[in-house]
């Protein structure tokens, strides 16, 4: 990384972007905040449109993982009624 702050703002344009799509996903999305030791773990929660008791996973991609990925991995789960 040759450009930290352009990577930051980079970053935090996508996080914006993310954070406005999120009522139109399907199931919709809310950004949820999980306090770990002295930090803030930021996460979404997405439950499925059934409204029962299901199984529910957490998925925590990589550094080298994009937004399109966790997307593409989390479909499946969702479509068996997984919560996120």
């Amino acid at each position: 990384m040759r450009d930290v702050a352009q990577m930051k703002v980079a970053h935090m344009k996508g996080v914006a972007c993310r954070q406005a799509a999120l009522p139109y996903l399907r199931p919709p999305g809310e950004r949820v905040e999980i306090p770990y030791q002295g930090n803030t773990l930021a996460g979404i929660l997405r439950k499925p449109a059934r409204r029962r008791e299901t199984a529910g996973g957490v998925m925590a991609v990589g550094l080298d993982s994009t937004k399109e990925e966790g997307d593409a991995y989390e479909a499946p789960f969702l479509a068996r009624g997984w919560r996120r």
